[in-house]
């Protein structure tokens, strides 16, 4: 009877990527969701972007999983990410101990310590499920463009050239890596994933070998 709580995070900079980032998360949070239900587990979920925007509250039992994959159907992209502000409300609204996974693409100005920490400090096991698009792992990017961010509207002039490509990759993977051993370091378990990653492989080898799918 563990309590298993998922949270999807549904802002515009999910809503990108050839699989969709969204959409592969959505996918993620239904096969954990089900192997919770079928495992008699009481499974909770939380779609977020700049708050906490929606919630699925803890249920039981296989009968629940249709209940469960509409609520996830009926997701929609939008807003800004606020990983902390989200995080907070949900540790606060749900005390109970168990196991946590946040799916996001972490992107958050903000950073992401803070929701980190939320769930930590009341002593859940974490596990932090990067989504990430082949888009963003190698931009097929070249020449002069404009590049307007999806969240707030900004729009930056470049010249993508090899060095610049180069740079990017650098900033990406430092971010990976600081996520990575920030949990680690905190008892926290991290998966980063490109959506290029078939399914089945996330979930019956990936998520197995982190322990989160028995």
């Amino acid at each position: 009877d563990q309590h298993v709580f998922v949270l999807v995070d549904a802002s515009a900079s999910m809503d990108y990527g050839r699989p969709n980032k969204l959409r592969y998360a959505l996918r993620a949070a239904a096969a954990l969701g089900y192997i919770g239900l079928i495992n008699m587990n009481r499974v909770g979920v939380g779609v977020f972007s700049s708050s906490l925007d929606r919630t699925f509250r803890p249920e039981r039992g296989r009968r629940n999983q249709g209940k469960l994959l509409r609520f996830l159907e009926e997701t929609r992209p939008g807003g800004k990410t606020d990983l902390g502000a989200a995080c907070k409300r949900f540790a606060l609204e749900h005390p109970r101990r168990g196991v946590v996974v946040i799916v996001s693409d972490f992107l958050d100005r903000r950073g992401y310590e803070d929701a980190v920490r939320y769930f930590i400090a009341r002593r859940m096991d974490v596990f932090c499920l990067q989504v990430l698009a082949p888009q963003e792992l190698d931009p097929p990017l070249a020449g002069d463009l404009k590049l307007a961010d999806v969240e707030d509207g900004d729009v930056t002039e470049v010249t993508v050239s090899g060095p610049l490509l180069t740079a990017y990759k650098k900033n990406l993977a430092a971010l990976v890596g600081g996520l990575r051993e920030f949990c680690h370091r905190r008892g926290a378990r991290f998966l980063s994933v490109s959506t290029a990653m078939p399914f089945e492989k996330l979930v019956v080898e990936q998520l197995r070998l982190q322990g989160v799918v028995k």
